[in-house]
């Protein structure tokens, strides 16, 4: 690629410097298929590819049983069934079964090692479970399913020509990636080693056991990929003990398991050092080989017997605020520049715990201090349901077993719930730290969205004096507590720095790795005997490990075994230049055309894409007509958004009238007939102006179909991934919704604009509520007609008592940052509402009523949209929202 091309993203051009020195392949070595090929059952498999079992169908229910979590005893009664045993298995009995996946071909070893303490004694013997870290990195390198999703030349990408504004997404685009390949041998390949280990409960009924699993992936991997744990691209390394101490003070107990963590973290890398001190070779699924390679405590030593562990312990605390590890497993990583492994540069910021985990534990208890616990508690009883988000109905300040999802969900929702009860400043402070978060969990993030880091951090040091003016920050007893001595916190200050060295922190978080706990602590525990886990927990990944790329291998050998032609199709050979970044050519779709016994990557039900299926629609209905397909078309869309409705109507048929006294909308009939008058310019509609005289004019229709909801689905700011499909409910009054149930969007006025922008504003848009979903049963055809319309009503921004620049007609509240919003009304009072096609709506977006001081205690959650008189326009309900609002916002 030209430094001056542009590489491909929806919204915004980017431009890429390059990495000087190249990686390059060296040869030509075994690749995912060639080691299947050298297993010793290798000829037994040219006669039979399923060996050790008998045929692919028998493979098919043998991996099903492996997998199903059925106990030794239930799959021997499933076995002993007269119908299956009408199939003459080659196995019988779950104990044959289990041999015979024990016998598929090797994954990476589990090995054991003893480990002591200086003597120090324990419970139980301790033990380490590991496996060669080089081996697994191998094996991430060979699979075929992460063809394509790699990055192995550093890179620098900017948003602009002129190199002014940096882009810092996945790790190959940070400074710690580019100085590492500088500093690597020409044509050598730079791999990044993410460790990821947190401690977790085995299970429930087990008592008092926990587990200390070390998870291992590459940060050269699609920053997407990664984060998915369905794709197996965390596997499980190393099983770290978790002994309980004899003989040693209580206090002391937290040092020991400390330093034997380091212990064992130092044997489990010790082959990562040499690796990258020295480099190694690595082959990827294709077989192309690639030469890869990956202070401040010597002072208390030299004082103090490090195993004098009380006062070791001590000092450290006292003089450096350490743990008491006299041996980090990092004090001799040496780095490709000649430098040891610096832990300001390698311990990225965690969003999970250092974010979200903050937010509960500090933010959304001062806030619960600041406004009081029954207000805030209403206040959030008080919002509007919405589909696939938590609807907290009894309020947040008596919540038990807190999930990360649940902190996410608080925060969607806390500014506007604590505006105008809690003091100004106060509020202020709080959005700070919002702003803070929601600016750094983008997956790229800009220089200027890091300016914009810094200074939410720096407003938040200026305003914080409110938070203990309020009261809100107590400790035990609700003693005041007068500073801000929070480690979290003070891991803020890291981020901007972070960021530059290691990409978007976002990549960093531990959702992967608290949802890997499942599948590689939970899971094998449940098919053990309770007793021995350590091992157990072992043999059972290592039979769903030899099973999943059994299943892989062998899908690709009956599809005729040549993996090049399979990924590339007639691409040919076209890393034989030694160019090792990624091929255009690659077919994307090659792993869903295999026909695998079970899902090969990514989860059983795939995420909808609505894009897709209204694409392939219209090719259906090109080819086929629509003979089987109902009309108008139940899923569509356009460049910005794609829609769904469902396939049978909430209403079938209903006239004009009766369609108006069921939505109690009276001026419906004066609207569809000024929607009529506009179909002569189709791409221009606004929700507003005067109606029209329409005496002699008729409708071209009398009659239409209904839906009480739509499912909405847009493309991320961050990249060009679909978001999940959003529902937008437009229900009439019924029992349980008295006055109905409406959501709000975005609508453009012109159907041609271009994507939503940061840098506009709202010209050319109106923020509406959703009050009806129909489509016109047309009494004769009607060209450019659309296919499915609202009915929706305007709200307007309310201008701000502040000085605004001379291109806006109205800014955010300087307090919240949030635009205020009220309805449009005519002069007699009315609604303004108007019929628009459902396709200039682009993005779903969330009002919160504006409580003032105190919320009204008639309100409930069904009423509080149509009785409250101003709103908040919350754009930290959804981060593109977010990100698209930002740059107005004072």
């Amino acid at each position: 690629m030209d430094d001056d091309e542009a590489i491909s993203n929806p919204t915004v051009a980017r431009y890429e410097d390059v990495h000087p020195n190249i990686p390059q392949v060296l040869g030509t070595g075994a690749g995912f298929i060639d080691i299947f090929n050298s297993d010793r059952h290798a000829e037994k498999r040219k006669q039979n590819l399923y060996h050790p079992f008998s045929s692919k169908m028998e493979w098919g229910l043998a991996s099903w049983l492996s997998r199903s979590g059925l106990s030794m005893r239930a799959i021997d009664d499933f076995l002993a069934l007269p119908i299956i045993q009408q199939l003459s298995l080659s196995f019988t009995a779950a104990k044959t079964l289990r041999s015979r996946m024990e016998d598929l071909p090797k994954a990476p070893t589990w090995k054991m090692q003893p480990v002591s303490l200086n003597g120090y004694k324990t419970a139980k013997p301790v033990v380490l479970f590991y496996r060669d870290p080089l081996e697994i990195i191998q094996t991430l390198l060979r699979n075929p399913i992460f063809e394509g999703k790699w990055a192995f030349t550093s890179r620098r990408v900017y948003q602009d020509s002129d190199r002014q504004n940096r882009l810092y997404g996945d790790w190959m685009t940070s400074d710690g990636a580019w100085s590492a390949q500088s500093a690597l041998p020409e044509g050598g390949t730079l791999l990044g080693i993410t460790l990821s280990s947190d401690k977790t409960n085995i299970s429930i009924a087990t008592g008092d056991r926990v587990a200390h699993p070390l998870l291992l992936t590459l940060a050269n991997l699609s920053m997407g990929v990664r984060m998915k744990s369905t794709h197996h691209a965390l596997p499980l390394i190393a099983l770290l003990p978790c002994p309980r101490f004899i003989g040693l003070k209580k206090s002391l107990h937290g040092v020991m398991e400390n330093r034997l963590v380091h212990h064992c973290l130092d044997l489990v890398s010790e082959p990562l050092k040499q690796a990258s001190a020295n480099g190694a070779l690595m082959s990827d699924s294709l077989g192309r080989i690639r030469s890869v390679t990956l202070s401040q405590i010597g002072s208390i030593s030299n004082d103090v017997d490090p195993w004098d562990l009380e006062l070791y312990a001590k000092e450290a605390q006292q003089r450096f605020r350490l743990n008491g590890v006299h041996l980090p497993f990092w004090r001799n990583w040496s780095l490709p520049d000649g430098t040891i492994a610096e832990p300001s540069q390698f311990l990225t910021p965690e969003p999970l715990h250092h974010w979200h985990k903050q937010f509960w534990d500090h933010d959304a208890k001062w806030s619960i201090r600041a406004v009081g616990s029954e207000e805030i508690d209403f206040r959030f009883s008080l919002l509007q349901p919405c589909v696939g988000f938590r609807h907290f109905k009894v309020g947040i300040s008596s919540l038990k077993q807190v999930t990360g999802r649940d902190h996410r969900n608080v925060q969607r929702y806390l500014i506007p719930i604590i505006a105008d009860a809690a003091p100004k400043d106060f509020v202020r402070c709080i959005r700070a730290l919002a702003d803070f978060r929601y600016l750094a969990q983008s997956r790229s993030i800009d220089s200027r969205t890091i300016a914009e880091i810094s200074d939410a951090l720096h407003i938040f040091h200026q305003k914080k004096q409110s938070i203990l003016d309020a009261g809100a920050r107590v400790g035990k007893g609700n003693k005041p507590i007068e500073n801000f001595f929070i480690p979290k916190l003070e891991f803020f200050h890291s981020v901007v720095m972070s960021i530059k060295w290691s990409g978007a922190p976002i990549q960093w978080s531990a959702d992967p790795t608290e949802r890997a706990h499942i599948d590689v602590i939970k899971i094998p525990s449940e098919n053990t005997n309770n007793g021995q886990y350590g091992p157990q927990i072992c043999q059972y990944l290592d039979r769903e490990e030899k099973g999943r790329l059994f299943d892989l291998a062998t899908a690709i050998c009956d599809a005729g075994g040549d993996l090049e032609s399979i990924l590339y199709g007639s691409a040919g050979n076209q890393a034989d230049d030694g160019n090792v970044e990624l091929d255009d050519e690659l077919n994307v779709g090659w792993i869903e055309e295999l026909e695998t016994v079970a899902t090969a990557c990514g989860p059983s039900r795939k995420q909808v894409n609505l894009f897709a299926i209204a694409d392939a629609l219209v090719t259906r209905v090109m080819l086929e007509g629509f003979t089987s397909i109902p009309r108008p078309l139940r899923t569509f869309s356009t460049p910005w958004a794609a829609f769904n409705v469902n396939r049978k109507p909430d209403i079938p048929r209903i006239s004009i009238n009766a369609l108006a006294e069921i939505y109690r909308l009276p001026d419906l009939r004066p609207a569809l007939l000024d929607f009529s008058q506009r179909l002569g310019n189709p791409s221009s509609h606004h929700i507003g102006g005067r109606r029209g005289t329409h005496t002699d004019t008729q409708l071209p229709f009398t009659d239409v179909m209904v839906w009480y909801s739509l499912r909405m689905q847009t493309f991320s700011v961050d990249d060009d991934s679909v978001t999940l499909p959003r529902r937008l409910n437009a229900i009439p009054p019924c029992d349980s919704w008295a006055l109905g149930r409406y959501d709000t969007a975005l609508f453009v006025h012109d159907e041609a604009s271009p994507a939503l922008s940061p840098d506009v504003g709202f010209a050319g848009y109106d923020i509406a509520q959703i009050r009806l979903i129909l489509h016109p049963i047309w009494n004769r055809e009607i060209s450019n007609a659309p296919s499915y319309l609202v009915y929706a009503q305007r709200f307007d921004i309310i201008p701000q008592p502040t000085a605004a620049p001379p291109t806006r007609s109205a800014i955010p509240d300087p307090i919240t940052g949030l635009y205020i919003v009220k309805r449009a009304l005519r002069a007699d009072r009315s609604r303004i509402g108007d019929i628009l096609p459902l396709t200039h709506c682009r993005m779903p977006i969330q009002l919160v009523p504006r409580f003032g001081t105190e919320a009204d205690a008639r309100l409930t959650s069904s009423n509080s949209m149509e009785w409250s008189k101003e709103f908040f326009l919350n754009a930290y309900f959804d981060k593109d929202i977010f990100q698209y609002l930002r740059s107005s916002r004072p």
